[in-house]
């Protein structure tokens, strides 16, 4: 039995006398740059991911895999050890118990008492993080800037009480045709979702380039008694059907009447079947309808910044029979890089 006393042997450590001593870990332990550089690695290797010795080895520009055996040898920084095995999968004998405990509890892919190395081995080129270790606010930070461009709902509303009430929230899908019906996402308490509970109605405005100032500022949370329009100084269009006024001079509007609301989490989706449309002519194209090029909508990409009228790509959509057929859509070449303004 070996006589070093180290604590490698109920971490990392091997065990044994003669594979890693207690010299040779020591030395490794000594080099703060070495293991450094070996922690770093190791601690970036999220839960369900795995990497060899020797995969450490070269992330960490160490000349051999068992300097990284060395380092998490000594148990001396709380890294997460059990995500390293060997080349093959398989996990030290003398480890291999309590490794694949910790393992499969965090439901890395293994077989019999093998990681599937193919599906687990851990690509440091991407971020793996988990959802859960997100709070609220990296959440939307993460979605908002990721899921991106967003339409813009500029959603128009008049409360219980008659104020004519305007904001902006974050999605704008098309839900379907028959009927026609469309959704926004607003917190729980927005004075939105608040009247249409009330009234049963909205309207959902098309914001363009032009009017991106206005609807920004549309996201103001102003008092309940204050009217958006008029602290923003938009001017009101009636609508036909609904009561909640059209903004003037926007290109489309979609006057709609509630069908729904799903809850999730501290969010509201709220669903509205379009009842009634209105178009500026100046915006419609050849074949009658809104031709996006000349109605330049918004889009949200997520921190305060916008996506305004930009490259247009014509791709047709390639349907069974023409994929049948060999037809394949054309990859459009890349839109070459904008350059820099002065100052950005």
């Amino acid at each position: 039995m070996c006589g070093h006393g180290m604590v490698a042997g109920a971490h990392l450590g091997r065990g044994g006398c003669g594979i890693l001593d207690a010299m040779d870990a020591q030395a490794a332990v000594a080099e703060p740059t070495t293991a450094d550089l070996v922690y770093e690695v190791v601690a970036a290797v999220p839960p369900r991911r795995v990497l060899s010795y020797g995969d450490v080895a070269e992330l960490a520009g160490l000349a051999s895999a068992r300097i990284v055996g060395r380092v998490l040898a000594s148990g001396a920084e709380p890294v997460p050890w059990h995500r390293i095995v060997r080349a093959d999968g398989t996990c030290a004998p003398h480890l291999r118990t309590r490794q694949l405990q910790l393992l499969r509890a965090e439901g890395t892919p293994t077989r019999g008492d093998r990681v599937l190395m193919a599906r687990a081995r851990f690509d440091p080129t991407r971020l793996e993080r988990p959802a859960s270790e997100l709070d609220a606010e990296q959440a939307t930070r993460w979605l908002a800037s990721s899921i991106a461009p967003r339409p813009v709902a500029w959603v128009s509303v008049r409360t219980a009480d008659g104020v004519d009430r305007l904001a902006t929230h974050p999605v704008t899908p098309v839900l379907g045709s028959r009927p026609p019906a469309v959704c926004f996402i607003a917190t729980r308490d927005d004075l939105s979702v608040l009247a249409v509970r009330d009234t049963g109605e909205f309207v959902v405005c098309v914001g363009t380039d032009a009017m991106l100032a206005a609807v920004n500022e549309s996201s103001v949370e102003f008092p309940a008694a204050t009217s958006t329009f008029d602290a923003v100084g938009l001017q009101r269009e009636a609508s036909v059907v609904v009561a909640p006024p059209r903004v003037a001079h926007t290109p489309v509007a979609f006057e709609c009447v509630v069908a729904g609301e799903c809850a999730i989490g501290g969010q509201v989706l709220v669903l509205g079947e379009v009842v009634h449309i209105a178009c500026t002519r100046g915006v419609l194209g050849e074949d009658g309808l809104p031709d996006p090029v000349v109605l330049a909508p918004l889009g949200r990409l997520g921190d305060g910044r916008w996506l305004r009228s930009g490259q247009v790509v014509e791709l047709a959509p390639v349907d069974w029979e023409q994929w049948q057929r060999g037809v394949r859509s054309a990859q459009p070449p890349a839109r070459p890089p904008t350059p820099a303004e002065p100052g950005a």
